[in-house]
């Protein structure tokens, strides 16, 4: 087949990473993979994108105008030509949006993977009231957890057109380097304790919640490190001083393939209002890292009881009384750790590459 993905891509995220491994992995199973990343004018086409040309994808970046509609349109239907398209698969809101109109004149089957919610701005939630909109007449829409199957199906999408398909790491994904070697790269002492945070420094995302949570325990050694950047990174700053952290916390910015550095945390911490099955928890079992984390999206479908900790969004003494828990049990953060790994280990063998390959051949004899 013949698989074209459409994002209008940041420069990493979760969601970029499912389209990066899910276009490696795809190309690796003997299909033809094309990737078309529209960017703002001056924009650098992502690293991640730009490394999937040395795996056989084929890279379409489009520099366009965010407002220029009809032209990019006129491209995108130019490029699904050019390259034969037989499935179309689009991620995040503005491709949703714009695209599926345009697809389906073409009587090319599109489905779009919903890859959570993250809008808490009313701007950000006009966005996404265009794009449930849009996935009504989508041939398919992906959720990834069994949360957004029902977020989706309120917004009017038909439930026999939804597909729960939960996020995996792709076979190609960067194996986790030693404790000591990414304790390094980060700056980090060897012999203390450290919880990690990874993720954009964004609203719904909460990092200030992770601050403040740290701020509260009582762990005096402990240190945070946090790998990210955002629009919240100057009050991460400012908290981090108002706090009389700054020789605790170290604010890392942005690391691209920060997957393998999770070796270097005693835990991680998501602190996010939002989620859909987030990509990071995978990276920290693979590295046998345990997890502390808001009960929100598909992440309680990940830790479940016994697998991690859980407290609820918004509570900072919650999340700090997690925190103390998972670094003063070192017993009891390891059988956490591998009961996550052993989990997803199981959920594995349904293969989320596969279930995709199998939707696209049923949606082209649909």
């Amino acid at each position: 087949m013949t698989i074209v993905h459409l994002t209008s891509p940041a420069q990493f995220g979760g969601l970029e990473r499912v389209v990066a491994g899910l276009c490696r992995e795809t190309v690796a199973r003997g299909h033809r993979v094309v990737l078309i990343a529209t960017l703002s004018p001056g924009d650098p086409v992502p690293p991640w994108a730009e490394a999937l040309r040395e795996a056989g994808v084929v890279v379409e970046p489009l520099h366009l105008s965010s407002r220029a509609y009809a032209r990019e349109r006129r491209t995108v239907r130019e490029l699904l030509r050019k390259h034969g398209a037989q499935v179309v698969h689009t991620h995040g809101y503005r491709p949703d949006a714009l695209h599926v109109g345009m697809v389906k004149s073409l009587g090319l089957p599109i489905v779009s993977t919903a890859h959570g919610f993250s809008a808490t701005r009313f701007k950000g939630k006009v966005y996404e009231w265009f794009q449930k909109r849009a996935w009504r007449r989508f041939d398919a829409v992906v959720a990834v957890s069994q949360p957004l199957v029902e977020a989706i199906a309120r917004a009017g999408v038909p439930r026999e057109r939804i597909v729960l398909i939960r996020n995996g790491l792709s076979q190609g994904a960067s194996a986790a380097v030693t404790r000591g070697e990414a304790r390094a790269r980060l700056g980090l002492p060897e012999a203390t304790a450290v919880l990690g945070w990874v993720g954009r420094l964004s609203e719904e995302k909460d990092p200030q919640l992770a601050i403040e949570a740290f701020a509260l325990l009582a762990a005096g050694s402990a240190r945070l490190c946090m790998i990210g950047a955002g629009p919240q990174a100057e009050e991460c700053r400012a908290q981090v001083a108002r706090l009389g952290l700054g020789d605790r916390v170290t604010l890392a910015g942005a690391v691209p393939d920060a997957g393998p550095l999770l070796s270097a945390f005693d835990a991680l911490v998501l602190s996010s209002r939002t989620e859909g099955t987030p990509m990071v928890i995978l990276e920290a079992a693979a590295a046998g890292v345990a997890v502390v984390s808001t009960a929100v999206g598909g992440v309680p479908d990940l830790l479940g009881d016994d697998a991690g900790w859980l407290v609820p969004a918004g509570d900072a003494e919650a999340l700090a009384s997690a925190m103390g828990a998972a670094l003063g049990d070192g017993a009891e953060r390891i059988r956490r750790a591998e009961r996550l790994r052993a989990r997803l280990a199981t959920d594995a063998g349904s293969d989320w590459v596969e279930q995709y390959l199998e939707l696209y051949r049923r949606l082209r004899t649909e």
